[in-house]
């Protein structure tokens, strides 16, 4: 009688299937709360906002890397004009096609900033590339990132969609970029509704310093 050893594969194939249906229920929970509430992304947007401009980090910093809400995710717009309003730098994010990876391009405050972004990879809005891209070896100071995300956990896990831009750039970040330059924080943002008590993980998953959320502001504790 012979008897089974799980391998690393067999584990690893046990995690992406644990994934892939955490992401199914989280994409179906957030497709019912906002057909429900169709002003709700946008209100949550908005009080998640003004959660995160009262923390220390946030008005310490001369810098955010954010994202252009799609979809079912919370608004970010009203988190991109507190930005620009507060007179900070404003980064968005940009697919590079055929890959896994994304880069980062710098909004022109003098400008509109619809007139700045143009409809990328997934239907998404992304900045143009005829803006400054940032490069690793002149990283801004003093730097939040803002991250997407299909659920949470207040311990700092993050379930992403799948390709994993966001753990890849800041994984560069953190390789390539000087420990001064070092972002400040990294800060989840969505729905308290996608806080969840648990998110299989593995060491290629980069975890979150701080969650917001319409009703809070999270310090996370790995």
């Amino acid at each position: 009688m012979s008897i089974k050893v799980n391998t690393s594969a067999d584990k690893d194939i046990a995690l992406a299937q644990r994934k892939k249906q955490l992401r199914h229920d989280c994409r179906n929970r957030l497709a019912t709360l906002c057909k429900q509430q169709p002003l709700f992304a946008h209100d949550a947007g908005r009080q998640a906002v003004e959660q995160l401009r009262s923390t220390r980090f946030y008005t310490s910093c001369h810098a955010v890397f954010a994202f252009v809400s799609y979809g079912n995710e919370i608004d970010t717009r009203p988190l991109l004009d507190a930005v620009l309003a507060d007179g900070k730098q404003l980064l968005l994010p940009r697919i590079i096609p055929d890959t896994n990876k994304m880069d980062f391009y710098a909004i022109d405050a003098a400008v509109p900033l619809d007139n700045q972004l143009e409809t990328g990879s997934f239907g998404i809005k992304e900045p143009k590339v005829t803006l400054e891209k940032v490069v690793m070896s002149d990283f801004p100071c003093n730097a939040l990132f803002i991250v997407p995300g299909l659920a949470f956990t207040v311990q700092g896990n993050r379930l992403g969609k799948g390709k994993g831009f966001y753990d890849r750039y800041i994984a560069t970040v953190k390789n390539e970029v000087a420990s001064d330059r070092q972002p400040v924080a990294s800060v989840g943002m969505g729905f308290e509704a996608q806080v969840v008590t648990d998110i299989p993980c593995d060491v290629l998953d980069i975890p979150l310093t701080h969650l917001v959320t319409e009703e809070s502001f999270y310090t996370c504790h790995q």
